[in-house]
């Protein structure tokens, strides 16, 4: 669904939209504006205007834990979390508009579906959590099936979103997608994969948007920042992608057995 992202090993599409803050319920009233409480305080730290140095990377990691020190890490947590809608070039960029894809998804969806009675939706993503390990996300309006996704799934990998644990993003698919699927039920959860450490896989993304917007393609800190960035979403070591294999699948399993039990 992000043939540019995959192409120049980005998280964002050809716009700077970050898909996955795209999905905003404009018929509920949310609109493509505004910033989380306090962010321009983080504005600065994750989206520095000038071409990065050798030196970055470990000025980052002193500069966030400086940031932690004085106003917390739930600010921190929050602002990238959240998605932003008002600096274009910036981390998380939710867009100003639906885009190109999520106009493709909300569009064919439900043809895709085929008209079911019951859709488990799984949405794999890495990058979050303890290395070669995974956690199973689930998001309001789906918290209402809980119990459902406890009694199915590995009970102790369940995190319910916004729990104090973790904290809840604007212009989610799954959560656009439940709001529309009034004619079956639809459940959805975001399988995560866990990889490196919070702060090195924030320093990657960082590091790639800067290099994006300020750096030349032929430069050696383009290339680092794009292979770095690579190895925090899918890294090289085996027993991490053996382990990403054998727990996908084993989730997958157990979300066919689940719905073929609904009525």
């Amino acid at each position: 669904m992000n043939p540019f992202g995959f192409a120049w090993r980005r998280r964002p599409n050809e716009q700077n939209v970050d898909l996955n803050r795209n999905f905003l319920h404009t018929d509920g009233g949310e609109v493509y504006s505004g910033t989380p409480k306090h962010y321009e305080r983080v504005h600065r730290l994750l989206n520095p205007s000038t071409s990065p140095s050798r030196l970055s990377r470990a000025a980052f990691r002193l500069w966030s834990a400086w940031f932690v020190t004085r106003y917390g890490m739930p600010l921190l947590s929050t602002a990238v979390s959240t998605g932003q809608y008002e600096y274009p070039k910036g981390l998380f960029f939710g867009g100003d508009a639906p885009s190109q894809s999520t106009c493709l998804v909300q569009d064919y969806f439900w043809r895709w579906t085929r008209g079911a009675d019951n859709v488990m939706h799984l949405d794999l993503h890495t990058g979050l959590g303890k290395f070669a390990d995974y956690q199973l996300f689930v998001e309001p309006p789906h918290d209402s099936f809980l119990d459902w996704y406890r009694t199915h799934f590995d009970r102790d990998r369940i995190v319910l979103v916004s729990s104090g644990r973790t904290y809840a993003a604007r212009g989610v698919m799954g959560a656009w997608l439940a709001r529309h699927a009034s004619s079956y039920r639809y459940r959805f959860v975001c399988v995560e994969f866990g990889t490196y450490p919070e702060v090195r896989v924030l320093a990657a993304l960082r590091a790639e948007n800067r290099v994006h917007h300020h750096a030349r393609v032929d430069s050696l800190v383009y290339s680092r920042a794009k292979r770095e960035l690579v190895e925090c979403f899918f890294p090289r070591n085996q027993l991490w992608r053996d382990n990403a294999i054998a727990r996908a699948s084993k989730v997958m399993c157990q979300a066919m057995a689940a719905v073929s039990q609904l009525r």
